[in-house]
């Protein structure tokens, strides 16, 4: 690769574990402004930095690199160098959606009975569990008349909430390097 075919600011992927001559591993690092004075003017303090002395090098570090969107045409805007998403995600009840889980019969009498859901009233411990001997599965239906001898237990009723573990919100993928240029050719707009 010659320098002319290098425009100073562009990013490249490099599957080295060292930055080449010419460019810097984007790691968020702060530089000197006047060690990379070409790569300040292109940059400037879009990803970090003081503006003035110094100023950083784009962070791509298990970052994924996504298009801008100043109009919000796809989405709320995004603009140069904003970051946003997170490597790991906690859901609270507030973010699930509402939905019910209703209980449903399956072991009726007769084959258009067998998606009857249990109404709102019905007397829960009256629902027992038999055995179906023409399936050989245990099935659950519902007792008429019957009056409950025992409580439910509060923990099959009670939705689980997953303690606020947090669960992994990436999508697969693998760790190569992304590098910024320092040297080349000075970008100029079309």
């Amino acid at each position: 690769m010659q320098l002319d075919d290098v425009m100073i600011g562009e990013i490249r992927i490099f599957p080295y574990n060292f930055a080449p001559r010419g460019w810097l591993l984007c790691d968020g690092t702060v530089q000197p402004a006047s060690n990379y004075s070409a790569l300040f003017s292109v940059v400037g303090s879009t990803y970090g930095g003081n503006g003035t002395t110094t100023f950083a090098v784009p962070d791509l570090r298990a970052m994924a690199p996504m298009g801008l969107d100043v109009h919000g045409t796809n989405g709320p805007p995004v603009v140069q160098g904003q970051t946003m998403g997170s490597a790991e995600l906690t859901i609270t009840p507030d973010q699930v959606p509402q939905h019910s889980h209703p209980l449903q019969r399956k072991g009726a009498t007769a084959l258009n009975q067998k998606t009857n859901v249990v109404g709102a009233n019905t007397n829960l411990a009256q629902l027992a569990v038999k055995y179906n001997a023409t399936s050989t599965e245990l099935v659950p239906h519902l007792q008429s008349g019957t009056a409950p001898d025992t409580m439910l237990d509060p923990a099959s009723i009670t939705p689980a909430m997953g303690n606020a573990q947090p669960h992994d919100n990436r999508q697969p993928f693998l760790a190569i390097g992304f590098f910024i240029a320092y040297d080349g050719y000075y970008p100029s707009a079309a």
